[in-house]
C-alpha cells in the first residue's frame, strides 16, 4: 500500500477514534454487550489492519470480556483505549502516517 494511502487511513481511523469511544462507553452504559462486541470487533479489525497493535490489544480485551467481565472493568479498558488514541497519534505523527489532531485534512 502506499505510505500515502495508509497516513490517510491512519488519521481517519485516529480521527474517528472519540466516537468510537462515545459508541463503546453508551454500550457500557447501557448494558448492551453485543454492542460492544460489535464496535470493539471492528475497532479491533481496523487497528491491526493498519498497525497500531496497542490498540487492537485494548479493543481485543473489550470484544472477548464483553460479555462476562464486571461493569468497571468494562469501563477500565474503554479508558485505556482512549487514553491510548492520543499517544498513538503521537507515535504516528513522528512516523509521519497521521497529522496532528487540529490539522486540515
Amino acid at each position: 500500500m502506499p505510505r500515502e494511502r495508509l497516513a490517510a487511513m491512519v488519521h481517519s481511523f485516529l480521527d474517528q477514534g472519540p466516537q468510537l469511544v462515545q459508541r463503546l462507553r453508551a454500550a457500557v452504559r447501557d448494558a448492551q454487550p453485543l454492542e460492544l462486541r460489535v464496535n470493539a470487533h471492528a475497532a479491533r479489525g481496523a487497528a491491526l489492519n493498519l498497525g497500531l497493535a496497542a490498540l487492537a490489544a485494548t479493543a481485543d480485551a473489550l470484544q472477548e470480556g464483553a460479555t462476562h467481565l464486571p461493569a468497571h472493568e468494562i469501563a477500565r479498558h474503554v479508558q485505556r483505549f482512549e487514553d491510548l488514541l492520543p499517544a498513538t497519534r503521537d507515535a504516528a505523527i513522528a512516523a509521519g502516517l497521521a497529522q496532528p489532531a487540529n490539522a486540515a485534512a
